[in-house]
């Protein structure tokens, strides 16, 4: 991501710069959870683990990469 982000166990903290964004996760399944991003943190359910692939977009702009839960 362009800019900051940090994530601890099942919580991510993103910049106010992506509030208003949206957050897809998906996982090596091809499960895909959705989350509109409305503050700085996140908090993900503990049943999530594995590795997913993490997409955040504002419609125009897409930053990807890769987490483990």
């Amino acid at each position: 991501f362009p800019y900051t982000t940090l994530f601890r166990s099942h919580t991510l903290t993103v910049p106010t710069q992506v509030v208003g964004y949206t957050l897809m996760l998906e996982s090596e399944e091809g499960e895909v959870y959705t989350y509109y991003i409305t503050g700085t943190t996140l908090e993900f359910p503990q049943e999530l683990s594995g590795n997913y692939q993490i997409s955040i977009s504002d419609g125009n702009s897409m930053y990807h990469s890769t987490i483990e839960l």
